[in-house]
């Protein structure tokens, strides 16, 4: 028989993390104070990020929530839409 390589294993204890740099400010403090995201602060339900930008000639908005679960665990959604055509 051929060599295939090695069987895929998937470790799903493992922590996902990723390094990001977030630049100073009020959105990095509130956001990810000490540098990082706190994802089991009490009495924390949810957090959102919206973001407006123009595309094709319309204003459109991407949504992202992350909502916290016990445990600090969380589940993550997105949306986005066209909110309406520019004059341009």
């Amino acid at each position: 028989m051929g060599n295939f390589g090695s069987p895929f294993y998937l470790n799903t204890s493992m922590e996902y993390q990723k390094d990001i740099k977030v630049l100073e400010g009020p959105w990095e403090k509130k956001g990810f104070p000490n540098g990082e995201e706190q994802t089991d602060v009490q009495g924390v339900i949810s957090k959102t990020i919206t973001t407006l930008y123009k595309k094709d000639g319309y204003l459109c908005e991407d949504t992202v929530i992350r909502e916290y679960r016990n445990g600090g665990d969380y589940w993550d959604t997105t949306a986005n839409k066209r909110i309406l055509k520019l004059d341009e």
